[in-house]
């Protein structure tokens, strides 16, 4: 059977000079009780489609707080939101539904598998809400798992895996339905140090094929595995810093990843050809050999 994961419909769109995510005086409060708890303070940033940007910050700096509201799973107290030039502000409850399910794909540093369901069938989850007939569902998942080295596991139950594993797992979710960016709130956290090498360079090939990535972290060395590192503080950007353009190589992508990413990035999306990690893969088990419990 040979399964295929396309280039995201959305990074397509890297070629042109539209940004994909325009905050501008994004400010956030919470109630506590009777006292107003402002976690952000003015946040603004552009990130233009196929970046990968690194929000690093102190606990309690306000990172975590702006990753939800780019990922509509909050939404801020004033300021404004633009997504690929939709104002936030106007898309009802179900459209920021369809938003996440669509054009936005998330990682936790908690995993967040369901522990009753497979490898297999955790991954293939997001299809079932969007209606996706069985076998292209299990052909879709199967190529996910493929790309992020798990396609061994598909029975598997998330207790039977490692921490490393089970990211893998989840950032293989977070792509099965072709999201266009990419959303990871300390997906390292969880992992020792050699599994979170592996987990980062999984990121640096979803960005080397115009994903537009973008990383909470706390940790300077995973921040180096983007192009730009936004840093907050007390709910504000102290400081943006850029060391790579948007269309270059992920800077820590490794090099057996390089050799078949040669051409630019802008180049490949611009002439439409095929994305060049992992996404067109061959596996040799069945999907009526896939069974345990996603009949």
């Amino acid at each position: 059977m040979t399964s295929t994961l396309t280039e995201p419909k959305a990074a397509k769109a890297a070629k042109s000079s539209k940004p994909v995510i325009v905050l501008r005086n994004i400010r956030k409060t919470y109630m506590m009780g009777h006292v107003a708890v402002e976690v952000l303070r003015g946040i603004s940033m552009t990130i233009d489609p196929g970046d990968f940007a690194a929000i690093m910050g102190a606990s309690g700096s306000g990172k975590s707080t702006t990753m939800h509201i780019i990922g509509c799973l909050d939404v801020p107290s004033r300021g404004y939101y633009w997504l690929d030039g939709i104002d936030v502000r106007s898309l009802t409850d179900e459209d920021l539904s369809k938003i996440r399910n669509r054009k936005i794909g998330f990682v936790f540093q908690s995993f967040n598998l369901i522990p009753r369901l497979s490898v297999l069938a955790n991954v293939e989850l997001p299809l079932t809400y969007q209606g996706v007939k069985k076998q292209e569902r299990r052909e879709r998942a199967v190529a996910a798992l493929s790309a992020t080295g798990m396609s061994h596991r598909l029975i598997h139950m998330p207790t039977e895996l490692s921490g490393g594993e089970q990211q893998r797992v989840a950032v293989a979710r977070a792509v099965v339905t072709n999201p266009s960016i990419l959303l990871a709130d300390e997906p390292t956290g969880n992992l020792p140090s050699h599994q979170s090498a592996e987990v980062m360079n999984i990121f640096s090939q979803l960005n080397a094929e115009g994903r537009t990535v973008i990383l909470v972290t706390h940790e300077e060395d995973i921040a180096e595995h983007a192009k730009r590192i936004i840093r907050i503080q007390d709910g504000m950007v102290v400081r943006d810093t850029r060391s790579l353009p948007v269309d270059a190589l992920p800077p820590r992508l490794d090099a057996s990843s390089k050799k078949t990413a040669s051409r630019p990035i802008s180049a490949r999306l611009a002439d439409g050809s095929s994305p060049p990690h992992g996404l067109l893969l061959n596996t040799d088990t069945p999907s009526e050999s896939i069974s345990r419990d996603s009949k």
